[in-house]
């Protein structure tokens, strides 16, 4: 029996009897948003978290003792090359890129697991899209 994950005018997302997602799309963009709203469905809080650590922001939003963990990754510099690795998209990757993060934040905007982050005193923000211009 399938059960109903997600359904719009680009995609439709199923989970089936085993709860593995199916995602529906008449458009490679839909694929991509569909693979968005999948990966925030299932992995939501995880990605939160990925997200806290590569910024070296577990400190300050999760606990004061995990200044050293914070450091670790600001040397490692997870981010640091985000804006020139996105500035060198073509067009058409950039585009797919906004259909999946247009899916993540979709389900971010309906839900996000802030009731774990909450009581560390974080707070969960959607996804950016913006992207730095061309070169």
């Amino acid at each position: 029996m399938s059960r109903t994950i997600h359904t719009d005018d680009l995609v439709s997302l199923h989970r089936g009897e085993h709860g593995v997602i199916t995602v529906r799309a008449g458009t490679e963009l839909g694929i991509h948003r569909g693979l968005g709203i999948a990966h925030a469905t299932d992995r939501a809080l995880q990605m939160l978290m990925t997200r806290i650590l590569a910024r070296g922001r577990c400190a300050e939003l999760l606990d004061p003792k995990l200044v050293e963990v914070d450091l670790f990754f600001r040397k490692v510099n997870w981010q640091g090359d985000l804006e020139r690795e996105t500035a060198g998209l073509s067009a058409s990757a950039r585009e797919r890129l906004d259909a999946y993060v247009d899916g993540v934040n979709l389900v971010l905007s309906r839900s996000v697991p802030s009731s774990h982050l909450g009581s560390a005193g974080g707070r969960a923000r959607s996804c950016s899209r913006r992207l730095p211009p061309r070169r």
